[in-house]
């Protein structure tokens, strides 16, 4: 979960690697996703993987119309 959070707030380094393995992963992937992406995006890939499905208009738009700073780490932690 911390890594969904990180990637989604746009960090591009991953937490709790040690910094050889992480200068290894960047080196290695210096064009990675690690830019923050719209939240649309980030529910469609955030359900896909968790549940294996899109989210519903419903979800969608109750997502979307969240005024919570913390939505994203909020809608990781509800699927």
């Amino acid at each position: 979960l911390a890594l969904c959070s990180v990637l989604a707030a746009g960090e591009a380094r991953v937490p709790m690697l040690p910094e050889q393995l992480q200068a290894k992963l960047t080196a290695a992937l210096p064009d990675a996703p690690f830019a923050p992406v719209a939240d649309e995006q980030f529910l469609r890939r955030l359900s896909l993987d968790v549940i294996g499905r899109q989210p519903t208009t419903g979800e969608l738009q109750e997502f979307l119309s969240s005024p919570s700073p913390n939505k994203r780490a909020e809608w990781i932690d509800r699927l």
